[in-house]
């Protein structure tokens, strides 16, 4: 069963304007099933996105990933992978252009048929400058796969055993507006 859980935090008697670099509100999503599709260009993870509305357009987002997960190769070959941040339909905290290279906020290598199931975070500042709701969001790709459709997976590890060896995770993606 799918279980995503989105936070809210106001501090008790409500938003005051505050000095500049106070904490105005924190938004949270949760993520404790797992995922599991194959895609060359970046897809949506479903259920890593957490929306929220800016109190001030000068206002600043400070945006945190924490996921885990892995290439899961049913070959054996090496699988590289790429992972990226946006915000609404905009690359965010993303990778300066080099040639052919994807531009992303993190990626790497599953290698053999490896079990594990890999950390990967980020924390960047945005700046929206806008009152209205913005949405941000996880989108992965398998960018090099030997021709085969090995998929991104999250929250579990490569070698998914039934029994006590393997885990399950939780990934989490966290927004907290900060006051200009």
């Amino acid at each position: 069963m799918s279980q995503i859980r989105t936070n809210s935090l106001v501090p008790a008697g409500g938003l005051s304007a505050g000095s500049s670099g106070g904490i105005v509100q924190i938004r949270q999503t949760l993520k404790t099933d797992t995922f599991s599709a194959y895609s060359v260009t970046f897809i949506d993870v479903t259920g890593l996105s957490v929306s929220i509305t800016p109190v001030s357009a000068s206002n600043k987002i400070l945006v945190s990933v924490n996921m885990y997960g892995a290439v899961d190769q049913t070959t054996g070959s090496n699988r590289i992978y790429a992972w990226k941040v946006i915000r609404d339909s905009t690359d965010f905290a993303i990778g300066d252009s080099a040639g052919l290279r994807r531009r992303a906020t993190g990626g790497g290598i599953t290698v053999g048929f490896g079990g594990e199931a890999y950390c990967m975070s980020t924390s960047a500042i945005d700046s929206p400058s806008t009152t209205s709701s913005v949405t941000y969001k996880v989108q992965v790709a398998v960018t090099a796969d030997g021709g085969t459709s090995d998929p991104f997976i999250i929250n579990k590890m490569v070698t998914d055993d039934a029994t006590a060896s393997y885990a399950r995770m939780v990934s989490s993606i966290t927004v907290m507006e900060i006051s200009g």
